[in-house]
């Protein structure tokens, strides 16, 4: 629920620098650590960040796995360092002993870290923030180790670097290079704030002038204040880099927002507009009449698909004339269809791969050919493409348009082709984490909300989560409404929903029941409880064709780890 309130007040206005508003105050980056001035705005752009940090910390646990076994193979196995016998002294012997149980330890470390990030168990639960220390305080901890663990360097903390090693040269650049690794990885490779790695900066530097002033080193004075100033230089440049992206970084959430916020605004004017009224055509004046009005030209011709005893082919080209008045009558030469690539097929018929203007599309499209045998498939067919012709909503699949051949009695619906799989899959198999479970709650709200306060109402009547497509833009899911076959335009006349037996409201089974959007809503709900807890809703107590069409049902308990539990409870 905070994650819902904090990026709410973002697209709001609360805390956003919105016209003639306040907002900017609190949207305002602090010019040193260039966090935001709001907690909330702050929060929700770490969270943003928490996936692909998540991601990017297991890429280098995982290099660094693989750099300490060979470095402690290469030791073992072939220089034989951890026998006695490849030793000239007990003092040489016991700092590899000692080395080599510090690798073997980072080994240890580093998998353990791994762990810990690839389980979801433990990730859904840690906040950005103490991820956030937890790996600064591992990554200083790590150069640490990892700079003193070389023998030439124990002997010399233990003053018996002559008995051990005898006048062996002890370079420093070992530990510079280390402290330039550890530097540049956790600056280029880990999406942390940059205020967050001033302490690994500082702990780079620290470290080797510990080396120089108390461990000790071999270096002659100038080269050491040389390797200072080249490091200290380094460590400069890395944080500047730093800094200027997570600038750009912050400017484009910043924007972004505000860009969110203005749509918001100009939707709420422009749904106002339309109620208070304006300028029209004829027929939308008489579709703004009111939320139930009387049926208009367009909605009688798809609604005579529903007359079995008129003609098929009269129906089909008067459809064809529609479409092309309104331009979204598509001639078959412009749309290859590929019937091979099956995408999804259903009861309406089946949805193919196909190329339209040089672009990949979807076509949805019947199993045979529209005849007496098959017109069951039609009317759902045609009122899908009597809805979708008129929607424009990111969160909606759109349509461009539709191939009629009257004679051949055939119709095929042109929609955009979504890269991805259904929110059934998506939260089953993928488990997302809370941030991208709630885009996918705002996206489906978002359109349910588009499709409400249009002029005529218009109602799903299937809100399902197999009638949601979720695309993957970069690492954020994308919400897609499709399958409108059920939808209802509310009219004086309009006909009944259907629906799937679990996903719909009581009062759709219920005879001479109108329809209302409050039935899109009760599956709205069904389904926001099963993007939470990743438990698909139960048809108990939901029957047909009875008089008593619903009993209500014991209600269902958390599952065990959810992360929405504590809020809501």
């Amino acid at each position: 629920l905070k994650l819902i309130f904090s990026s709410k007040r973002l697209r709001t206005g609360v805390g956003m620098g919105g016209p003639g508003g306040q907002g900017g105050q609190h949207n305002v980056l602090h010019p040193v650590t260039l966090l935001f001035s709001s907690q909330q705005v702050e929060a929700s752009f770490v969270s943003l960040r928490k996936d692909d940090g998540i991601w990017r910390g297991k890429i280098l646990a995982f290099i660094g796995i693989c750099v300490g076994l060979f470095s402690v193979s290469y030791k073992v196995v072939l220089q034989k360092e951890h026998l006695r016998e490849s030793h000239s002294s007990d003092i040489s012997f016991n700092a590899t002993k000692a080395s080599l149980v510090i690798m073997v330890a980072l080994v240890i470390v580093l998998m353990l870290c791994l762990g810990v990030l690839s389980s979801t168990w433990i990730t859904r639960r840690a906040s950005p923030l103490v991820l956030e220390v937890a790996a600064i305080t591992l990554i200083i901890t790590l150069m640490v180790l990892a700079v003193l663990r070389s023998p030439e360097r124990i002997a010399y903390m233990r003053g018996s670097t002559q008995e051990a090693y005898g006048d062996v040269y002890l370079s420093d650049s070992n530990a510079v290079l280390t402290i330039d690794a550890v530097i540049t990885a956790t600056h280029l490779g880990i999406p942390l704030r940059w205020c967050s790695l001033f302490p690994v900066q500082v702990a780079g530097f620290l470290l080797y002038l510990a080396i120089l002033t108390v461990v000790g080193s071999n270096e002659p004075g100038s080269s050491s204040v040389y390797n200072l100033l080249l490091l200290s230089t380094l460590i400069v440049c890395a944080s500047l880099g730093k800094r200027s992206t997570e600038l750009s970084e912050r400017q484009a959430f910043r924007d972004i927002s505000r860009e969110r916020e203005r749509r918001c605004e100009v939707e709420f004017e422009l749904s106002q507009a339309e109620q208070q009224g304006g300028s029209r055509t004829r027929e939308e004046r008489s579709e703004t009449s009111g939320s139930i009005q009387t049926a208009t030209p367009s909605n009688m011709i798809f609604d005579s698909f529903y007359d079995k005893d008129s003609d098929i082919t009269e129906r089909l080209a008067r459809v064809k004339e529609l479409g092309k008045a309104e331009h979204w009558c598509l001639d078959e030469k412009e749309v290859t269809v590929q019937t091979t690539e099956v995408i999804g097929q259903g009861g309406f018929g089946q949805v193919v791969k196909g190329t339209f203007c040089g672009i990949d599309v979807a076509v949805k499209m019947p199993y045979n050919r529209l005849e007496a045998s098959s017109l069951a498939q039609l009317p759902d067919l045609c009122n899908e493409l009597r809805i979708l012709r008129r929607l424009r909503h990111p969160n909606i699949v759109s349509i461009h348009g539709a191939v009629v051949k009257a004679r051949q009695c055939q119709i095929s619906l042109v929609l955009e082709l979504i890269q991805g799989m259904t929110l059934h899959q998506f939260i089953m198999q993928k488990q997302p984490s809370p941030v991208s479970r709630y885009r996918l709650m705002l996206g489906v709200c978002n359109a349910l909300l588009y499709l409400h306060t249009r002029r005529p109402l218009i109602v799903h009547g299937d809100l399902t989560s197999r009638n949601v497509m979720v695309e993957l833009l970069g690492n954020h899911p994308v919400a897609k409404l499709l399958d409108f076959g059920m939808s209802r335009v509310l009219t004086s006349s309009t006909r009944r929903c259907g629906g799937t037996l679990a996903w719909m409201a009581p009062e759709v089974l219920q005879p001479n029941v109108a329809v209302k959007s409050s039935a899109d809503i009760y599956s709205l709900g069904r389904l926001i409880a099963f993007i939470a807890t990743s438990m698909p809703p139960s048809a108990e107590g939901l029957k047909r064709g009875k008089k008593t069409a619903f009993v209500k049902p014991p209600l269902p308990a958390w599952p065990r780890g959810c992360v929405f539990e504590a809020s809501i409870s």
